[in-house]
């Protein structure tokens, strides 16, 4: 029994002078590994000078307390870009089959947010509910801007921590210098995963009328994937006079499939549907589905997911306000069913709808009525019904299109009044 306690007294003993304790200094995202006989500091620290504001990087080590390595230097001189890792520039697609020069896009990581702050003061804030998968974003032009975009999210969000292989925001946005910032727009881009296997990048850009906007896609297509929570940002700089003119700023995460409509589709995750009714259009809300595809590599990918009843999902669900007029006012109108962006890129091999009545939200039992749908010069059609009505449209992929699989999408339609008919002069 002595042996015993002098052993637990030896391993406690080794654990105290042994193992590190982390500690994250506030000078700029410095982590220290303390313990009593030797301490390791992972240096990231701000570093005044007389021409800039740059950062301290390398690593010291010392042994009882006597600095036996030290290798930290100032990485980043405007006077020397050379040595300070300045971004590449690639090119990437735009929506209008032109090629933007991008000068620096990397993915960091970001953690999950306490608040959902982070959402509530993107650019694109009052665009995050709509159908899409809309992503916060936000621009920055100075180095000032940066470090206020830093200290805003320091305690909602990691700054200084990375995960494998993918490194920590301050490590990606220390080659961002004053320098840097004269000829480029950098734009912040959060990406929240249910998951920490996927990794994400630029699929296209669009900037039309004003509109600027990044499209991203899941870049690894992973066969099994983890259910952790995890969070990521995406940097892009682009060119200032490329977004002079621009008024507003969006980021959408793409589904495999092409939303700006310029290149073929890939097929990693089931499209949208998009359906429009005299001119006005919503994106269907996704529910339940199974998808498989065959990616790159000759592997056979499963994606499942589950959705709750439409009937349940009130508060959610996408509206579809029609417009009347001289042509439409009379029941019933049609309405034109679209998978994807692009028109007849992504047909289903079979459609089947079905609705309740808006009277009916929450019964789960209430008997549903089929919707008969027509299919015309490759255009897919239905038939709304006059009043406030619950459509649900299942989507069945039997290998046609290299996928298989079924998708479960539904929109609420909120008839027009009958005073509210536009007439047409003459």
């Amino acid at each position: 029994m002595k042996r015993i306690i002098v052993t637990i007294a030896i391993i406690i003993l080794i654990a105290i002078f042994v193992v590190p304790i982390p500690m994250r200094l506030k000078d700029g995202g410095t982590v220290e590994y303390k313990a009593v006989l030797y301490s390791i500091s992972d240096v990231h620290r701000l570093a005044s000078t007389d021409d800039d504001v740059c950062y301290e990087d390398g690593i010291i080590v010392e042994i009882l307390g006597i600095e036996v390595f030290n290798n930290v230097k100032i990485t980043l001189n405007t006077d020397n870009p050379t040595e300070t890792g300045d971004p590449e520039s690639e090119p990437v697609q735009l929506g209008n089959d032109t090629e933007l020069t991008v000068a620096d896009a990397e993915l960091a990581y970001a953690g999950t947010p306490s608040t959902n702050k982070i959402y509530l003061n993107s650019l694109n804030r009052d665009k995050l509910p709509e159908g899409v998968r809309h992503l916060p974003i936000y621009r920055v032009d100075t180095v000032e801007e940066l470090e206020n975009f830093k200290n805003e999210f320091a305690e909602e969000l990691s700054m200084d921590g990375n995960y494998d292989e993918v490194p920590s925001f301050n490590e990606v946005t220390k080659k961002y210098k004053e320098s840097f910032f004269e000829d480029n727009t950098v734009f912040i881009i959060y990406i929240d995963s249910t998951n920490t296997t996927h990794r994400y990048g630029i699929e296209s850009i669009s900037n039309l009328e004003g509109h600027f906007c990044i499209y991203l896609q899941e870049t690894t297509g992973a066969e099994c994937v983890d259910t952790a929570m995890a969070g990521w940002f995406l940097t892009v700089a682009v060119n200032k006079e490329y977004v002079a003119e621009s008024a507003e700023f969006d980021s959408i995460l793409n589904y495999g499939y092409d939303l700006v409509g310029n290149t073929a589709p890939a097929f990693r995750q089931s499209p949208h549907l998009i359906v429009t009714a005299n001119e006005s259009s919503v994106v269907a809300l996704k529910g339940t589905s199974s998808w498989m595809y065959t990616d790159e590599y000759g592997k056979e990918v499963a994606v499942m997911s589950d959705g709750n009843h439409p009937l349940l999902l009130k508060e959610n669900m996408p509206v579809l306000a029609i417009v009347p007029s001289v042509y439409s006012s009379v029941s019933p109108t049609s309405a034109i069913l679209q998978f994807g962006k692009a028109p007849n890129i992504f047909t289903p091999d079979n459609v089947t709808v079905r609705c309740w009545s808006a009277e009916l939200w929450g019964n789960t039992d209430a008997q549903s009525e089929d919707i008969p749908v027509r299919y015309t010069n490759g255009n897919i059609f239905i038939e709304l019904k006059y009043g406030d009505y619950v459509y649900e449209v299942i989507g069945e992929w039997k290998g046609s299109k290299s996928v298989e699989g079924s998708v479960c999408y539904s929109f609420y339609v909120l008839a027009p009044s009958a005073n509210s008919i536009i007439t047409i002069d003459g």
